[in-house]
């Protein structure tokens, strides 16, 4: 399992992103009118232009009458503006905000293009849904933080994570948001989540070369809600107020003791999961 999941992430990171160069800015699928539903993914060509690949290929699979267009942010090209009745899927990873973790935010140039675009998105009342992909909401709102002043309405959106180890099933839920009539969609203003955090940190080069492609799931009173990895990574799962029976398990056999947790509305309780290099076990302690 926890091979196939990183054969998986191989393709988004290393193959899909060397075809999808040879993309160009807006693409329109063939016997497109007017009546059709208009899907406008946003990306940055130096942040995962292979997720941006595959999930146009998704929507597509799932919504064969949409009209999916691209607007790929690169270091020489301005993609063309997406049409006022588009859905702007707006895709962020973890490239989106900067480059490289010390280097100056993409966004502190008045001029740089994607800046430009939301600003007019924004101020037209486009619906924008920001699209997280191996970026947790949390980081999501610490990046929001950070933003210019003219980009701060983007904080007030609902942000949808799309995760790696359930990419269909995210996209399908995202499209039904999208198109179910309903007044909760993704665009409206978000509301304070209730969370229980996993955690696996960055620990010694022993541990990430025992623990990097380890695949650990986490179960919530019971249900299994997703997972992550052994090494520097976290998951987030979304709960009602309360008390829970939090436990992580790798394959059959190891798995934590069942931690009661008690979240309080509009809380996150942080938990770290620890793996033993040598035995396999897990263990799941609070986080101060």
């Amino acid at each position: 399992m926890a091979a196939s999941l990183y054969g998986v992430q191989h393709l988004f990171n290393t193959w899909i992103p060397r075809i999808a160069r040879g993309q160009r800015n807006v693409q329109k699928r063939p016997g497109m009118t007017e009546g059709n539903v208009h899907i406008y993914l946003s990306s940055r060509e130096a942040d995962d232009t292979g997720f941006a690949l595959s999930l146009r290929r998704e929507v597509t699979r799932l919504k064969p009458d949409a009209t999916v267009l691209s607007g790929i942010i690169g270091s020489t090209q301005k993609p063309a503006d997406a049409p006022i009745e588009a859905a702007i899927l707006l895709l962020v990873g973890v490239r989106w905000f900067r480059l490289e973790p010390e280097a100056k935010p993409y966004f502190a140039d008045p001029s740089e293009p994607l800046r430009q675009l939301l600003e007019r998105w924004l101020s037209q009342g486009r619906k924008i849904v920001p699209l997280l992909f191996q970026v947790a909401p949390k980081e999501w709102a610490a990046i929001c933080r950070q933003l210019p002043s003219s980009l701060a309405e983007l904080a007030n959106l609902n942000a949808v994570e799309i995760r790696l180890q359930k990419f269909s099933a995210d996209v399908q839920g995202l499209l039904d948001s999208l198109f179910s009539g309903k007044p909760s969609t993704p665009w409206t203003e978000t509301e304070q989540q209730t969370i229980i955090q996993i955690v696996t940190e960055r620990t010694g080069p022993l541990k990430w070369y025992s623990s990097r492609n380890i695949i650990l799931r986490v179960r919530v009173d019971g249900d299994e809600l997703g997972s992550l990895l052994g090494w520097g990574s976290h998951f987030d799962a979304p709960v009602t107020p309360g008390h829970h029976k939090v436990q992580v398990c790798e394959g059959l056999f190891m798995k934590t003791q069942t931690l009661d947790v008690d979240v309080k509305p509009g809380s996150t309780v942080r938990l770290y999961c620890e793996r033993n290099i040598f035995t396999g076990g897990v263990s799941l302690t609070p986080k101060v």
